[in-house]
């Protein structure tokens, strides 16, 4: 790819379709919707990446139609993510795209729709992919995947005229927010900044695998304690039964400890 012209477009087509006839408010929620499009696809394919150091910036609006031409700041991840949503939106199949790519493209859809238009995804120009009045954007069935588990969270926020609790994941700092019963909603409220151990139903995004929605079923007896704070405590326990005891490590490592 060459770097010096790396040029990502979003253009509209179609009787009647300028710059001047769309909204200043409508064209920054489209391009914002394809931004968050192609950023929930170089998270999916870069992990490690700080979405809030990458972006796309507006470089040129052209009276050909409707065409706004963006420059990436990284210009290899968000061209790579161009060219997946791309396959994608051409083999009708979403599939492996992120739900927030999805809801992206749904922005520009809706668009096209009730402006019986046509929206153009280029790269230098040449056209990548082409969303049509007719074309089918939905969430497809296997997005998601629900069941049971455990998870662990700080309580940020717990409470409200309708019970909701505001956690942030141990796992990745993302935070979610659950609504629950008042009942829980007290209980967690009095651990606040905490951290907690929360058994429910979760429902996953399977691309990014992050938690989108979870229902809490019971608060475990987890305390959030360190490494530290632990041993201490099963010292306090336990240790009076290791008094007697010169050598605790021969013990450990003899073939009948545990019978």
């Amino acid at each position: 790819m060459d770097e010096k012209t790396d040029i990502l477009e979003l253009r509209f087509t179609g009787s009647g379709i300028t710059p001047a006839s769309i909204k200043a408010k409508e064209s920054s929620k489209l391009l914002l919707g394809l931004e968050d499009a192609l950023l929930a696809v170089v998270k999916r394919d870069n992990p490690d990446i700080n979405l809030d150091e990458i972006y796309l910036s507006i470089t040129s609006i052209r009276n050909q139609s409707a065409d706004y031409g963006l420059t990436p700041s990284i210009k290899s991840v968000f061209v790579a993510a161009l060219l997946s949503v791309s396959a994608s939106l051409e083999s009708g199949s979403l599939d492996d795209l992120p739900v927030k790519t999805i809801k992206g493209l749904q922005l520009i859809s809706k668009f096209v729709k009730s402006h019986q238009c046509s929206a153009e995804l280029r790269l230098n120009s040449a056209v990548q992919a082409s969303i049509h009045p007719d074309t089918n954007i939905e969430i497809p069935n296997s997005a998601y995947i629900d069941g049971d588990t455990t998870i662990y969270a700080t309580v940020a926020r717990a409470g409200g005229k309708n019970p909701t609790v505001h956690l942030r994941l141990s796992n990745n700092d993302e935070l979610i927010y659950v609504h629950t019963t008042k009942h829980f909603a007290k209980q967690l409220a009095q651990r606040l900044y905490d951290k907690v151990g929360l058994y429910g139903t979760a429902r996953w995004e399977r691309v990014s695998r992050n938690i989108v929605e979870f229902t809490i079923k019971d608060i475990t007896d987890y305390e959030g304690l360190t490494s530290y704070e632990r041993f201490k405590e099963l010292t306090k326990n336990i240790g009076k039964h290791w008094d007697k005891v010169n050598n605790i490590e021969s013990v450990l490592m003899r073939d009948d400890f545990d019978e």
